[in-house]
C-alpha cells in the first residue's frame, strides 16, 4: 500500500454471480490454474488483498476459499459491487477497476484520475470512492454507473478518506485524520465530517440494520453505535493485530486483520457475532494481507 489506508463497505458481493457463473481462480473449493465453475450456493464473501494483485472470495462459512478469483489489480484496497459487476479501488495504478460477476471482461483502468483510492461503495446508481492519497487526500468521488460524469471532488474537505460504506440514504466514509466517521447524503448536498469522533484511527466501516461498525487501527478493535451515531459501544471486538476493512450479514461481523507489522504480515478475516462475542481472529487464515471486504449473496 501507498500509505496506511484501507478500504471497506457494506454492500452485497461474491464468488459468483448466479448459479453455475465461472470465476478466474487459483481455487475456489480447490487448486485450479484456471476458470472454476462454482456450485455452491451464495450468499460469499469477497476481500482485496491489498498485499498483491487479487481479489479473493469465500463461502460465508468461511469454505471453498478462493485467494484470487479476480488477477491484474495493483493494490486492490476496496471492492464494492452493483449486482451486475464487481468494482474494486487500484491504490497502485489510481484507478477504478471493473469487472462481470463471473470474473470477465476485465476493466483494470475502469475510472482514471483518482488518488490513490482506496474505498469504494455503490448506492443509489453511482458509485463512490475515497481519494486517500496517504496521508493528505481530501475528497470522495463520484461517476455513473457506466464510468461516465466522473467527479473526484464530489465530496471536499474530508481529512483522509479511506473506507467507504452506504445504506442507501447516506454514504459514510472514515477519516484517518479527523478522526471520525464521516456522513453525506447521496446527492452530497448535506455533508458532516465529523458524525461520529473516533478514539484514534478508524480504518473500516460498514452499516447494517440500523447499526454502523468501525475499525481502529492503532487500539486493535471494533466499535459499535445506532446509524444515527447515538449509543457507542467502543471495543466490542478487541486484541486484532491491524484491524482494516470490516463487513457485516445478519449473523456476523467480519474483518480483515493486515497483522501487527503491516501489510506483509496480514494473513487473516475474522468473524464474531453482531455483539462482539465469540471472536474467531483467524476464521479464514493464510491470505495476502486482506483489506477491503464485502458480501453478496
Amino acid at each position: 500500500m501507498g500509505g496506511r489506508a484501507f478500504g471497506i463497505t457494506k454492500v452485497r458481493l461474491g464468488c459468483v454471480g448466479s448459479a453455475g457463473a465461472m470465476l478466474i481462480a487459483t481455487a475456489c473449493g480447490g487448486a485450479s490454474q484456471g476458470p472454476v465453475p462454482v456450485t455452491t450456493p451464495g450468499p460469499h464473501l469477497y476481500w482485496a488483498n491489498d498485499h498483491g494483485s487479487t481479489i479473493g472470495a469465500s463461502d460465508l462459512d468461511g469454505t471453498h476459499v478462493a485467494k484470487a478469483v479476480i488477477v491484474g489489480a495493483n493494490r486492490p484496497c476496496g471492492v464494492a459491487t452493483d449486482g451486475r459487476h464487481i468494482y474494486w479501488a487500484n491504490e497502485g495504478t489510481t484507478t477504478i477497476g471493473r469487472a462481470n460477476l463471473d470474473g470477465s471482461n476485465v476493466q483494470q483502468d475502469f475510472i482514471v484520475g483518482a488518488a490513490e483510492p482506496c474505498g469504494v461503495v455503490v448506492a443509489g446508481g453511482h458509485i463512490y470512492w475515497a481519494n486517500t492519497s496517504w496521508p493528505s487526500g481530501t475528497t470522495i468521488g463520484r461517476a455513473n454507473l457506466d464510468g461516465s460524469n466522473i467527479q473526484q471532488d464530489f465530496i471536499k474537505d474530508a481529512k483522509t478518506p479511506s473506507s467507504m460504506a452506504s445504506d442507501g440514504t447516506y454514504i459514510y466514509w472514515t477519516n484517518a485524520f479527523g478522526p471520525s466517521i464521516g456522513r453525506a447524503t447521496l446527492d452530497g448536498k448535506t455533508v458532516d465530517q465529523t458524525f461520529i469522533k473516533a478514539e484514534s484511527d478508524p480504518s473500516g466501516v460498514a452499516v447494517t440494520d440500523g447499526s454502523i461498525y468501525w475499525t481502529d487501527l492503532d487500539r486493535g478493535t471494533i466499535s459499535r453505535a445506532n446509524v444515527d451515531g447515538s449509543h457507542e459501544r467502543l471495543d466490542i471486538v478487541k486484541d486484532i493485530h491491524g484491524p482494516c476493512g470490516v463487513t457485516v450479514d445478519t449473523h456476523y461481523l467480519y474483518w480483515a486483520d493486515l497483522g501487527p507489522l503491516g501489510p506483509e504480515n496480514g494473513t487473516a478475516i475474522g468473524r464474531a457475532n453482531l455483539d462482539g462475542s465469540s471472536p474467531q481472529q483467524k476464521f479464514i487464515g493464510g491470505l495476502d494481507a486482506p483489506c477491503g471486504l464485502a458480501i453478496f449473496d
